[in-house]
Parts: structure tokens; C-alpha cells; sequence
């Protein structure tokens, strides 16, 4: 089982402090929702951004998107052997259902992920929630939760390393690996990610869009643990808090 955070995703509501600005007035009002319950987007609120701290980073909710695309619909998760989480910059915990199918059009992704930081949960009414948000996760807590076996960070800064010759050791050691990336579009990492992990690879010289990353592990961790039926299933059990 292969376990991927996409660790302090620029993934927000529109902060308190910018919801009057013209600029986020205007792009509320063209979708009919309230400033204050639309998600943080750079596009839209560019003039707005500049008052906010970490504005060059901040406000990324495609980059969630089309990671999630590339992830949800892989063979691995196919064939059960992924689980994917969603951690945020402001502690928040996404955890997604396998049979979660992703929303190609982004305006309505960011419906969803509004009705998830809204109501807590997302999903067809009448059935159990397909993605579910828990608030005051921190990362640590999210890795201690999930109990993987070996802890992989990527990171420019990383020793560089080639997937295909890398995991298939890793996977005839472990049948529960945890991969964390950034969902983020430039600069490092906010929470310690160095102390989580075991190890912090590179994999390409040049910084990889969050997406790319994913698929690149996605394919080299099913390429490795082809005809491993160990490493498919149900993922284990989080420990209790």
C-alpha cells in the first residue's frame, strides 16, 4: 500500500483580511457566493494577495486539482494499492474515499472543495462522504497516524536518487510506504518535513510540478510491485489519537 500526502497544499478560504477587497468583491459576486466561502485563488485575487504573507505561494487550488486528477484515476488506485491525504497550510486534513472521482472542470472542483471546508464532508447526499476534512492536523500528526513503514519526502534538496532503480527495493522490503510532496508552487516546505522522513529524495534536477511528481512515483511505485498482490488492499487502519 502506497500512502501519498501532498503536504502544506495552498489549498484556503479567502482570509479574513482580504474578503473586502475589490478584487475578491468582484470574483464572489460573479460565482454568487460569499467572499468569505470561495477558495483563495491567485488568478481571481491577485490584486488582493499582495496584503497577504506568502502571497507569491499562496492561493493554488489547481495545483491540488489536477494532482488529485493524476492520482485518483492512476492504475494504483484502480486496483486499491493508494491512499491519498490532503494537508494544508493552515492544518487542515483532507482524506478522500478510493472511489472518489475527481471533477475534471475546475470551477466545479472548487464547488466541492468550498461545500468540504463548509460543511466538513462532500459527497453524493444519502451515502457515506467521499472526501471528509479534519481541522488542527498537523503533519506530524497525519505521518504518526498513518504508520507507513518508511517515510519518503521530495525535495529539490534531496539526495538524488532515480525511482526506478530506488523502489524496487523499497518495495521488496515494505508493503506500507508513504510518499510526501508539496502542494505548493515554489519555496520550501513549512512543516518539518526533514524530521518526518527516513529519507528525502530528488528525482529530477530541475523542480517538478507537484503533478508531475506524483505521476513519476504513481507509475514507478505500480512498475515495482507489478504481481505484489501484498501491496494491494485496503490501506491499514490509522492508529487512534
Amino acid at each position: 500500500m502506497l500512502t501519498l500526502i501532498l503536504a502544506d497544499s495552498e489549498l484556503e478560504l479567502v482570509p479574513e483580511e482580504v474578503k473586502t477587497h475589490p478584487a475578491v468583491q468582484a470574483a464572489s459576486q460573479r460565482r454568487g457566493k460569499r467572499a468569505g466561502r470561495t477558495l483563495l485563488d491567485s488568478s481571481a485575487h491577485h490584486a488582493a494577495m499582495r496584503q497577504l504573507h506568502d502571497s507569491d505561494r499562496r492561493g493554488r487550488p489547481d495545483i491540488v486539482h489536477t494532482a488529485l486528477l493524476v492520482a485518483m484515476d492512476s492504475v494504483l488506485n484502480l486496483e486499491g494499492g493508494l491512499r491519498v491525504l490532503i494537508h494544508t497550510r493552515n492544518d487542515e486534513l483532507i482524506t478522500l474515499l478510493p472511489e472518489t472521482r475527481v471533477m475534471r472542470n475546475f470551477d466545479r472542483f472548487c464547488g466541492l472543495m468550498e461545500q468540504l471546508f463548509r460543511e466538513g464532508q462532500a459527497g453524493p447526499p444519502g451515502q457515506p462522504p467521499l472526501l471528509t476534512l479534519q481541522t488542527g492536523a498537523k503533519l506530524a500528526e497525519v505521518v504518526q497516524r498513518i504508520a507507513a513503514e518508511r517515510v519518503i519526502a521530495l525535495d529539490e534538496g534531496g539526495r538524488t536518487v532515480l525511482l526506478d532503480q530506488e523502489l524496487p527495493k523499497l518495495a521488496a522490503a515494505h508493503t506500507n510506504l508513504a510518499f510526501v510532496l508539496g502542494g505548493f508552487p515554489r519555496g520550501g516546505f513549512r512543516s518539518p518535513v526533514k524530521d518526518l522522513a527516513q529519507e528525502v529524495w530528488s528525482i529530477h534536477p530541475q523542480g517538478l510540478s507537484a503533478w508531475v511528481a506524483v505521476a513519476e512515483v504513481l507509475v514507478n511505485w505500480e512498475n515495482a510491485t507489478r504481481g505484489m498482490p501484498q501491496h494491494r488492499g485496503p490501506p491499514p487502519a490509522p492508529k487512534a489519537d
